[in-house]
């Protein structure tokens, strides 16, 4: 998977699915979930990327939303 990949995934992935009253829903976001934190065990990029969504999300007033282009090379 390509950081844009794993990125994509991350800024797709319904980070409040543990709100929802639908099960359905609640099992695809625990499944997902699952997935996305084993992919971020590939490399440390994208564990930096799962943890600074993870930070965002808790905290979407006062943390920026990560952006792509923190993760490119430079």
């Amino acid at each position: 998977m390509t950081i844009e990949e794993y990125y994509s995934a991350l800024a797709g992935h319904d980070w409040y699915y543990n709100y929802s009253d639908d099960h359905r829903v609640w099992q695809r976001g625990v499944a997902e979930s699952k997935r996305l934190q084993a992919i971020c065990q590939e490399n440390d990029v994208f564990a930096d990327m799962y943890t600074d969504f993870i930070n965002w999300t808790n905290n979407p007033r006062e943390i920026r939303k990560p952006q792509l282009q923190d993760y490119q090379p430079t």
